[in-house]
């Protein structure tokens, strides 16, 4: 937040604007951030915001006492047009989940703004630097001035450029027409006297206005979104649907209420104190995320894994911490999650709204097209690529078990090709492979239940003497940063009971039945663009392929609506609680926007965890949890099969009505596995296949196995 002031200087010999600004730093993954020097700037984007002071002579009249000044130019009136103020911002180590205040404090507060004022891990509201200003002529006081707007419609909204970086030796220029921007934009700007969102139609003089009424504050504050900012009041899924840490925040596209989707998670409206925050008793930390500022401690929120040395990746699933999202209104966990994105109608991918680029448009002029995004990057990755957990520097792992055990040498190979993204699949063979399209629960409740009550702590891994968790463990991340208690559902993770992973298993299987079969891992994956006819003895009013994936609706199905006694997020436990849910209705005057799309309401359950603005937290089991866990070991076809074949002799002679014309009966069986490498030897594994014979028949497949069976066999 950035509020502005004018005020006499403490000196008390000139009337100065004063800069009054305050920082937050988040660090929203697993690992604390170190020590580091960065550089924050602001400067208004759209509407011209210009004023200027003036003051009374001897005779009454009022005169221009400086040139009126342009929030788009920075720290003076007449500098290039989008000139940033900027801070220094020193932090010490940052620890994980932690959030962190930084103002002008002690010696560093009351200096004149130099584009090198340095904030500090300290609380001090009235920490300011001045900008330069008149001198205070004798016999003159703050009754003799007054600020005036020169456009009063102009000091309403409007968004700020805002960015975070390394120290610059000079002051960078923001909003680049080109589109080659580099910066965030943050709604929203209030205005001077902008008490109840009315805008200043005259003039405000120093002697009569407060601060809270005075200021010109730019909010990009830790809040929830407040009724005032939407007719509905509508409550965003901050994390399932948008990305705070997303390098460009800005509206998209479809917003057309109120800059929905970032004013969610970053702005509370102009009729807010722009310092909305309850910090600690020490001053130095705040709460992280929205809706936290009204708990009396700070709350600590982890979001995201950042991978340790030594830490392999083993699922595509995991690929959900991966920075996917260039901008706010993309889901925070793009990869491994599919959730219908409410811009977009259900059974499309992409829309192209017609918009207009001018020299002071908002930034959402700059975007010309939206996408599933989920939709996207699943359908890309996940049957194209995989994590082989083989390092690719370094010698070739030694003969032991890879780091993912699933994935076996074939031939015992142990060379270099290991370690190439174009070769290495050409020398694994996946062991245990399961198939998407089982309709089989016990195979699901296998599948799912794989760590239930092994000697395992997610929280140290290593730990070989670790008790037997009364559960399966399914982690977001995979060195979480606390326990599965219910005590931090901003950081542990889910503990799933024997009885909650069978009624997930049902759940799943009833989906599958609904949606399958699967051609591919993407397919089951992603969420359906058209809904699959389903059997005749499921709920069709309930069972909308469209909102979610495949694993997501089995999820969600697993509340106490029904008649589930094993709910696994749990609409009772903080801060799931939805005591607010909102009627399944679409604001008028919205091309784009679903409400039941941005709250994922299901059916008649408008209640449920999932419409929760806090759905998706750490606490909250998502279908990309899942396949971070199971990912790795699932296929959409099978590559062993089991062939069984009969065959018998007849006596020609005998009537076929007679059971004595069939002398002779056999039954054998042969297990059969594909292989990598093709039917002739001539091409290799890794490349297209040119010689007919492969072109014509493929890989190559092998017995494993051959037996004969006896009658009581079959």
């Amino acid at each position: 937040a950035l509020g502005f002031q004018y005020a006499k200087d403490d000196a008390g010999t000139s009337v100065r604007l004063a800069l009054f600004p305050l920082v937050v730093l988040w660090n929203p993954y697993t690992v604390p951030l170190a020590a580091a020097d960065y550089e924050i700037g602001f400067v208004k984007r759209y509407n011209y915001a210009k004023f200027k002071l003036q003051v009374q002579t001897a005779s009454g009249a009022w005169e221009d006492r400086e040139t009126p000044r342009d929030l788009r130019r920075g720290a003076t009136a007449t500098g290039p047009v989008h000139s940033y103020i900027r801070f220094r911002v020193s932090t010490h180590e940052i620890p994980a989940g932690q959030s962190l205040i930084f103002t002008l404090t002690g010696a560093d507060s009351g200096n004149l703004y130099d584009g090198q004022n340095r904030l500090t891990n300290a609380l001090d509201p009235g920490g300011h630097a001045y900008l330069p200003g008149p001198a205070i002529a004798a016999g003159e006081s703050t009754a003799n001035y007054q600020v005036v707007p020169t456009d009063p419609d102009n000091f309403v909204g409007g968004d700020m450029d805002v960015y975070l970086g390394s120290p610059q030796a000079t002051s960078p220029t923001g909003y680049d027409p080109a589109g080659k921007s580099w910066y965030q934009v943050i709604q929203r700007v209030g205005s001077l006297g902008n008490i109840g969102g009315n805008p200043v139609q005259g003039p405000a003089s120093l002697s009569t206005v407060t601060e809270a009424a005075f200021s010109l504050r730019v909010q990009a504050v830790f809040s929830g979104l407040s009724a005032n900012n939407i007719s509905t009041g509508l409550k965003i899924r901050w994390i399932a649907q948008a990305n705070p840490r997303a390098p460009l925040v800005t509206r998209l596209p479809g917003d057309t209420l109120s800059n929905l989707t970032y004013g969610g998670f970053i702005g509370k409206g102009g009729n807010s104190d722009w310092q909305h925050f309850l910090p600690s008793a020490s001053g130095t930390r705040a709460s992280a995320g929205p809706g936290h500022d009204c708990d009396p401690d700070p709350v600590d929120v982890t979001l995201f894994e950042h991978p340790g040395p030594g830490q392999s990746l083993l699922s595509l699933g995991q690929l959900q911490h991966a920075p996917l999202s260039l901008i706010s209104g993309y889901p925070a966990y793009a990869f491994g999650n599919s959730l219908a994105d409410y811009r977009v109608d259900a059974d499309r991918l992409h829309l192209t709204p017609t918009l207009t680029t001018s020299d002071n448009a908002a930034a959402t002029n700059l975007l010309h097209s939206h996408y599933d995004l989920s939709w996207l990057l699943n359908h890309a990755l996940w049957d194209r690529a995989f994590f082989s957990s083989v390092l690719a520097t370094g010698a070739p792992p030694p003969p032991v078990p890879l780091p993912n055990p699933r994935h076996v040498r074939l031939d015992d190979y142990n060379g270099a090709e290991l370690q190439q993204s174009e070769r290495a699949a050409a020398h694994l063979l996946l062991a245990g492979g399961f198939n998407i399209n089982s309709t089989s629960e016990q195979a699901w409740r296998a599948v799912l239940g794989g760590l239930n009550r092994l000697a395992y702590d997610p929280l140290a891994p290593a730990d070989t003497a670790a008790p037997s968790l009364a559960g399966a463990p399914l982690a977001r991340f995979a060195r979480p940063t606390a326990s599965h208690d219910l005590g931090a559902p901003w950081q542990g993770y889910r503990l799933l009971t024997e009885n909650q992973i069978s009624q997930l298993a049902r759940n799943l299987v009833a989906e599958i039945r609904i949606r399958g079969p699967f051609v591919s891992l993407a397919d089951f994956v992603n969420r359906r663009l058209v809904n699959s006819a389903p059997p005749d003895d499921s709920d069709a009013d309930t069972a909308d392929e469209r909102l979610k994936g495949t694993l997501q609706a089995a999820l969600d199905a697993t509340t106490t609506a029904g008649s589930n006694s094993f709910p696994i997020n749990d609409a009772t436990t903080a801060p799931f609680r939805v005591a607010d849910g909102l009627a399944d209705a679409k604001p008028a005057g919205t091309r784009y926007f679903s409400i039941e799309h941005s709250q994922g309401i299901r059916g008649p359950d408008p209640v449920a965890p999932y419409s929760s603005r806090s759905a998706f937290a750490p606490k909250f089991l998502t279908q990309a949890d899942i396949l971070s866990a199971v990912g790795a070991g699932l296929a959409a076809r099978s590559d062993t099969f089991v062939i069984r074949t009969y065959g018998e002799t007849v006596n020609p002679v005998l009537d076929e009505t007679d059971s004595a014309h069939i002398t002779g009966r056999a039954w054998c069986e042969a297990v059969v596995q594909r292989f990598p490498d093709y039917v002739n030897p001539a091409d290799a594994a890794h490349v297209a296949p040119t010689v007919p014979d492969n072109q014509c028949f493929g890989r190559r497949f092998k017995i494993i196995s051959f037996r004969w069976l006896a009658p009581s066999d079959i």
